[in-house]
């Protein structure tokens, strides 16, 4: 009996709720089963959107600009370019050219000398120390004595170096010198002269006029330098 009592209280209480149930029906009662469901609306993912970087845009390189070779002015020419000469006057260890055949250089100051080999002077003897170059390729034979002058400017006195066979001597015998060696063709040789002057003439011009030929008395060229 015990067992039965839940059993029935269970059976009573499910034939109440039927009869609550057809009772409501039975006075046309609607039951309305409402459910409220949850709505989900799904969220659009947010499209990524691509952000573009701006870049500036593409600088045009400036090609190289190729350098230009400097432009050298030449001078149209006048002409045939004339010799410049030197700007140095005639004068003692200045080299002197003669026609561009013959050079001569009057390489020191006079020495003066009461005697030469024995052989007094009527004054005094001037000695003139020279060096001439043969411009040309050929030997020149026609040197002479008479080649060479000295000429006072103030007293207008000229003097023809002397070469006699004493002078000759001495000047072989002390400097090597012979007067009229030839010159041989492009070479330099030493030359000595001697004049007998009155040593209180300080202004003496040598006066240098080689001849053209042996026994010719006129000169290709004339050369004048200073001894003072």
């Amino acid at each position: 009996m015990n067992k039965l009592l839940p059993i029935l209280i269970l059976a009573f209480i499910l034939l109440f709720s039927v009869a609550c149930v057809l009772n409501r029906f039975n006075q046309g009662g609607t039951i309305t089963a409402s459910a409220t469901l949850a709505t989900y609306t799904p969220v659009n993912p947010t499209t990524p959107v691509a952000t573009q970087a701006t870049l500036p845009p593409p600088s045009t390189p400036t090609p190289p600009q190729p350098t230009q070779p400097a432009t050298a002015t030449i001078q149209p020419s006048a002409g045939p370019a004339t010799p410049t000469l030197s700007s140095t006057p005639p004068g003692i260890g200045v080299a002197v050219d003669c026609d561009n055949l013959i050079e001569i250089k009057v390489l020191s100051t006079p020495s003066y000398f009461n005697y030469l080999n024995l052989l007094k002077a009527k004054s005094r003897w001037m000695i003139l120390h020279l060096q001439l170059t043969n411009l040309t390729g050929e030997t020149y034979n026609y040197l002479h004595e008479n080649d060479f002058t000295i000429v006072s400017s103030g007293t207008g006195q000229s003097v023809v170096s002397m070469q006699n066979s004493d002078i000759e001597a001495y000047l072989v015998w002390s400097y090597k010198s012979y007067l009229v060696d030839p010159l041989p063709g492009a070479g330099t040789s030493p030359r000595i002269v001697a004049f007998d002057v009155d040593p209180t003439i300080k202004d003496w011009t040598l006066i240098f006029n080689p001849k053209e030929s042996e026994y010719s008395t006129t000169s290709f060229c004339t050369v004048e330098i200073p001894l003072h």
